[in-house]
């Protein structure tokens, strides 16, 4: 037996309906008092906690304020009975679990067509499509053959059919895709020609450090942390945007183009043509990990996990990190619905050294892997499902609120030992004193409020 195997103690936590403290709820900032239980050492020791067993259901959407958000700058021009006005703004995709990536894309498209839509001239109609294939087959087709989509209805409208959006089967699937931006008149007249238009859309995905300060677009609205830093550009196959541009270009001289590649030819000519440049996601969604992280923890990590840094260096911050636990798909029954969880059994190389000499008070957080709280609310995607209308707006209310009584917690497992410190018998002073540090001796870098989300 080790010198203090017997003092070997297991800690089992489970987050359900713990008592909320400092802004903290069910996966941010979880309080754990040991009480009288309290973990100690003496100068021949130290503290180790490993983190063994840890289990989470997911109770949240794989589509969500993280990954959602677009900018849209689309400067303004008029062509014949056309007009576009100016515009710099925001565009989210509609929140929730999506079954295929054809109806994410028409949702995508409708963001795109609501925003133009409003900022056009009386009987101008903006329609925003999925561009066909090559091969004229890509969404508009009836038929399931090899290497054909399904073509069934893709309803945005909660009472009409939603189709078979999973049943299509592809003979290959390149991850690629384009969408048309369309204008029409509802007086006939001239055709809109997308080729005389210079002034094209700038759709990005901004990936701003809020450490770097917050943005501001050119029309004067003050973007959220999740709005500036968002993970869209790996949903959605397209390059992130690290800096601001206040009037952005589609390839700035000297630079990559960081955007959605748009053209203003293509086989429709009255319509602007929008492109990934990278395969999309194929699981839809962001989030293949989940992060447990300790006040306590002392560990290092790359910085994207931590400050945020995208200069490309490889270089490491302190970090909170205690483990890293990973996404599991099952599915249950004949309709094979999808059972998502975060679980990981036998750990055995997650711990943390502690110098203090007496714990009495353990904090933790689960969060994505950049340290941002994962979103576990949204009041608008109800009044948006079942038709609330003013009623949003109370129900808005609801968002803000912590994971206090909700269906989203965790729980885990973590053993605590003590190590004892080599004696060095040819130092004739003795052993050096231990590097005793206090509790909480990491100012977390992550770039978030920390009056409501992670950080210690």
């Amino acid at each position: 037996m080790e010198k203090y195997e017997a003092d070997n103690k297991y800690i089992f936590v489970n987050t359900e309906n713990l008592e909320q403290s400092d802004g903290g709820d069910q996966l941010n900032n979880i309080k754990i008092n040991l009480g009288t239980n309290t973990i100690d050492s003496d100068d021949s020791s130290l503290i180790k906690i490993s983190l063994t067993q840890f289990n989470m259901n997911k109770g949240f959407y794989n589509v969500n304020d993280t990954n959602n958000t677009l900018r849209i700058f689309q400067p303004g021009f008029t062509q014949n009975n056309f007009t576009q006005n100016a515009f710099d703004d925001i565009v989210k995709i509609d929140i929730g679990d999506y079954v295929s990536f054809e109806v994410l894309l028409l949702n995508l498209c409708r963001a795109i067509e609501d925003a133009h839509q409003s900022r056009v001239n009386s009987g101008t109609t903006v329609s925003v499509v999925p561009h066909t294939h090559t091969a004229g087959t890509n969404f508009i087709s009836t038929s399931e053959a090899q290497g054909l989509d399904y073509g069934g209805t893709y309803a945005f409208d909660p009472a009409s059919n939603l189709g078979k959006p999973n049943t299509h089967i592809h003979e290959k699937n390149t991850g690629l895709y384009a969408i048309a931006i369309q204008y029409t008149r509802s007086d006939g007249g001239t055709a809109f020609t997308a080729a005389s238009i210079t002034t094209l859309p700038i759709i990005e995905c901004l990936h701003i450090s809020p450490s770097k300060g917050q943005v501001t677009l050119s029309d004067g609205r003050v973007l959220t942390a999740d709005e500036q830093y968002n993970d869209s550009y790996i949903l959605l196959g397209i390059p992130r945007q690290t800096t601001y541009n206040n009037a952005p270009s589609l390839f700035p001289t000297g630079e990559v183009g960081n955007t959605f590649a748009v053209i203003n030819e293509g086989a429709t000519t009255n319509a602007f043509t929008v492109m990934n440049t990278y395969p999309i996601s194929q699981s839809l969604n962001t989030m293949p990990y989940v992060y447990l992280r300790a006040n306590l923890a002392a560990n290092v990590a790359t910085t994207n996990h931590e400050n945020l840094d995208h200069n490309h260096q490889g270089n490491v911050a302190t970090s909170h990190i205690l483990g890293k636990i990973p996404r599991h798909t099952n599915t249950e029954g004949h309709t094979a619905r999808e059972i998502v969880h975060f679980q990981m059994e036998n750990i055995q190389s997650q711990s943390m050294v502690i110098t203090q000499n007496m714990i009495n008070e353990l904090r933790f957080s689960v969060t994505d892997s950049k340290g941002r709280v994962i979103p576990h609310r949204n009041a608008h995607d109800l009044s948006r499902h079942f038709g609330f209308g003013a009623g949003g707006e109370v129900l808005a209310d609801f968002n803000g609120l912590p994971n206090v009584n909700g269906g989203l917690f965790c729980d885990f497992t973590l053993k605590v030992e003590r190590l004892s410190i080599p004696f060095a018998p040819n130092i004739l002073q003795g052993t050096p004193d231990i590097k005793r540090t206090s509790v909480n001796p990491i100012s977390s870098s992550i770039p978030i409020d920390f009056n409501n989300n992670c950080g210690f």
